[in-house]
């Protein structure tokens, strides 16, 4: 059986075309396709280390607050364990007006300090002034100075200076110190006969401890 192809040589040729053109349209789409899932992986990398920097910068801002929360809060726990350290300070502190008081009722009549101090001189927080100085008042009126405020750490000892006209009267003070019950040490640190006015009289130091 004979065939007998009866199509034009340029219509053969134009089909012959046509199928190497889909072929090869074929082949480009798919190396398109291979090459753009890299691609496409890449873009989406890059953008997944976009958004993780975004997120990153984010963290390290809400650290940088954390961090000045956290400065502020030791700052106000700083304060607040100052102020507690304060109060048990002041807690701590003799009454006084009640320890003055003592003092004056065991002074003998004729004996009498001209100086009372902490000891050591210049508590933490006060200036190097006596104690008496300290205690003073000035009446609140105008033009007159007020009064300072001043905050004395709690001493152990009360240096005592003064005159008795005698030793026995400087004895005496020195009984009624440690029989008051407020001092777990009276010492007489030096005494000796000293001019005064017309005459003379015992000057003394006495340190008490509690």
């Amino acid at each position: 059986m004979v065939s007998i192809n009866l199509l034009p040589e340029e219509v053969r040729r134009a089909q012959t075309r046509r199928l190497h053109l889909t072929r090869w349209s074929l082949a480009v789409a798919a190396a398109l396709l291979l090459l753009a899932v890299p691609v496409g992986l890449d873009f989406l990398h890059r953008a997944q280390a976009v958004r993780l920097r975004g997120e990153e910068a984010r963290l390290k801002r809400e650290l940088g607050t954390v961090r000045n929360e956290v400065a502020t809060v030791t700052a106000e726990s700083a304060k607040v364990m100052t102020q507690i350290e304060r109060a048990r300070a002041l807690r701590a502190k003799r009454a006084w007006s009640a320890l003055f008081a003592l003092i004056a009722n065991a002074l003998p009549e004729e004996t009498w300090l001209t100086a009372v101090a902490t000891d050591p001189a210049t508590p933490a927080g006060a200036r190097a002034e006596p104690l008496l100085a300290l205690l003073q008042s000035v009446p609140n009126t105008e033009g007159a100075p007020q009064a300072q405020v001043v905050t004395i750490e709690a001493p152990r000892k009360l240096r005592l200076l003064g005159y008795a006209a005698d030793y026995p009267q400087l004895y005496e003070f020195m009984a009624h110190l440690k029989a008051c019950g407020a001092f777990t040490e009276v010492l007489q640190v030096r005494a000796g006969l000293e001019p005064v006015l017309t005459g003379s009289a015992v000057g003394f130091e006495v340190l008490c401890t509690w």
